[in-house]
């Protein structure tokens, strides 16, 4: 969360930073 508060005027960059975040948990 914390690269979401870094890139708040970017939501869409944040929520693919989580999407990714998240495929590479899965990987």
């Amino acid at each position: 969360m914390k690269f979401c508060s870094a890139l708040i005027p970017l939501k869409k960059n944040c929520i693919f930073l989580m999407f990714w975040t998240f495929f590479f948990n899965y990987h």
